[in-house]
């Protein structure tokens, strides 16, 4: 199975369908979710989100390694 990290919000139902598939961890920075969403980061596979904002200082080592 593959590990995903979701950082927006998806309807219920299409999450579920991902969670059936996949390992999928839902934390999104901008809930107050940083810590959680920074301890999964190394280990996705995928990126679910499409706020650039996700991305704080706190992630710049990440930026800087995928560059």
């Amino acid at each position: 199975r593959k590990q995903g990290l979701c950082f927006a919000e998806l309807p219920p139902p299409r999450l579920a369908r991902l969670q059936a598939a996949h390992d999928v961890t839902v934390a999104d920075p901008r809930a107050g979710q940083q810590d959680a969403f920074e301890a999964a980061l190394p280990q996705a596979q995928g990126l679910i989100g499409s706020r650039a904002g996700a991305w704080t200082p706190r992630c710049s080592r990440v930026r800087r390694a995928w560059r």
